[in-house]
């Protein structure tokens, strides 16, 4: 049964850092808002460009404050990432070699791919990688998942396991399990947690814990 990882809240951690950038960038621009760091912090998850749409519409910034907020975060959030803590990559690289893993992420690719960079992370550990430029289509769409299952090898209908901590994530399970085939979601509380705890049978406690806790949970999945 593939295993596939949402990227940013579930491999690594870097919320907090990002959006104390995206604040201070907002900020910095002396753009009108309110409680920005709440605000952003129930967004996350979401592409990049999409939560400042959001975030623009709310107070009426001008399409030049969108590009400049966008170009001010892209430049400085390279420093902010040195914080991040990060799953091990021999704890990947072993799982690599039980079962088809694999990343879908709307984090946009210029992000993301320096990141991959920085962790050593590649096609000799990840089946595929899809993020937020790679697809017309994003998450909780459930065709982008069973994009991502084609592109693994799969069969396009076999049951997956997805590991993600957003209700973006939690809903894109929900909606592959109607239209294709059965799904489970295992939620990773993170700095960016928005799934329910209520609908969530399976929870890993922080990123630093996924090398510790998923083995288990894949135990059982994988046996029953």
């Amino acid at each position: 049964m593939p295993v596939i990882f949402d990227f940013d809240g579930t491999l690594f951690d870097s919320t907090y850092p990002s959006v104390e950038a995206l604040v201070t960038v907002i900020r910095q621009l002396k753009l009108p808002h309110d409680d920005l760091k709440s605000s952003i912090l129930n967004l996350w998850g979401a592409p990049l460009n999409e939560i400042v749409e959001i975030i623009a519409d709310k107070y009426g910034w001008k399409t030049s404050d969108k590009i400049d907020v966008l170009n001010l975060f892209c430049s400085t959030t390279e420093k902010e990432e040195e914080n991040m803590f990060a799953v091990p990559t021999s704890f990947l690289r072993e799982l690599s070699k039980q079962t088809r893993i694999a990343i879908l992420s709307s984090r946009r690719n210029e992000d993301s791919t320096r990141i991959m960079k920085k962790l050593q992370w590649d096609g000799t550990i990840f089946s595929w990688i899809n993020f937020g430029d790679d697809y017309e289509l994003h998450k909780p769409n459930p065709k982008v998942l069973h994009h991502v299952l084609n592109k693994m090898g799969g069969k396009g209908t076999e049951p997956i396991i997805y590991v993600g901590d957003s209700s973006a994530d939690e809903d894109l399970v929900l909606n592959y399990t109607r239209d294709y085939e059965p799904a489970c979601f295992v939620a990773v509380e993170s700095g960016s947690t928005t799934f329910s705890l209520e609908r969530t049978k399976y929870v890993i406690k922080g990123v630093q814990n996924i090398h510790r806790e998923l083995p288990g949970i894949l135990e059982i999945l994988l046996t029953t």
